[in-house]
């Protein structure tokens, strides 16, 4: 489960990330609950069940972590997949967003002004496009009834169905 330190924070650099005031010991031990091959869209800080969690934002889950001093870590996630709605609220100062999942709220509140509307759309762009990705496969291509019969005719050419397979297989075929 847990990647390379080095794996986390090239993908931080490339977001042209800021440190967070607040979580800078949830983002130094990033790397312990992110997956290989799982990437980071993006992150902020909020107010989420009586603390202050880094919020992490990557291409399967929305993550929450809290790394205490006593406490040690503690890590939630949400599925993208199971993101139904995201909302977002800014104020003066500062703001919230509120995500519904297999029909709970998680409210993340005080939350930089400034990040409030682009963590929200993140959120709802990464789980647009991972509903994308895990709706049902693309039905295969249908095969015509004459492609089926070319494919008996050559299966009966080659001697692998006898004229009285070949026939029964025709009739099934064309109904």
């Amino acid at each position: 489960m847990a990647v390379d330190k080095k794996y986390i924070q090239d993908q931080l650099d490339n977001l042209d990330s800021k440190r967070r005031l607040g979580v800078g010991k949830e983002l130094k031990h990033l790397h312990e609950v992110i997956n290989e091959g799982e990437n980071i869209l993006g992150h902020t800080r909020g107010f989420y069940d009586g603390n202050t969690w880094l919020i992490c934002v990557t291409d399967r889950r929305l993550l929450f972590v809290d790394k205490g001093m006593v406490s040690g870590m503690k890590s939630t996630e949400i599925p993208l997949d199971s993101v139904g709605s995201v909302n977002y609220q800014t104020k003066a100062l500062g703001g919230n967003i509120t995500v519904t999942a297999a029909g709970t709220d998680r409210h993340i509140g005080k939350m930089k002004k400034g990040d409030v509307k682009d963590i929200a759309n993140i959120i709802s762009e990464a789980a647009a496009k991972m509903k994308q990705q895990t709706a049902a496969p693309a039905a295969a291509p249908a095969v015509s009834a004459m492609d089926e019969l070319k494919k008996l005719a050559e299966l009966k050419e080659a001697g692998v169905l006898s004229e009285e397979e070949f026939n029964e297989q025709k009739t099934k075929l064309l109904g």
